[in-house]
């Protein structure tokens, strides 16, 4: 049985970029309830203010990868 850790008052967990690029397809990006998560972080990342976030991100992404002339947005550098 699973015993869910819970945050303090203003806690949160991020989202990493990498739930955002699925494996095996170039230059796709995902946002929104179709990230890529455990069930149980699922519950969190479904509601309307992190699939706006994921969304922003993934535009983002896409704008970066443009901008730095990379052929597929696994690339982009999410370190700077």
């Amino acid at each position: 049985m699973y015993n869910p850790e819970f945050y303090k008052k203003g806690e949160s967990h991020g989202i990493p970029y990498r739930c955002l690029t699925p494996k095996g397809l170039k230059n796709v990006l995902v946002a929104g309830r179709c990230i890529s998560t455990d069930e149980i972080v699922q519950g969190s990342t479904r509601v309307q203010p992190p699939c706006l976030v994921t969304g922003e991100a993934a535009g983002m992404a896409a704008v970066h990868a443009l901008k730095n002339h990379k052929s597929d947005v696994h690339d982009v550098d999410t370190d700077f």
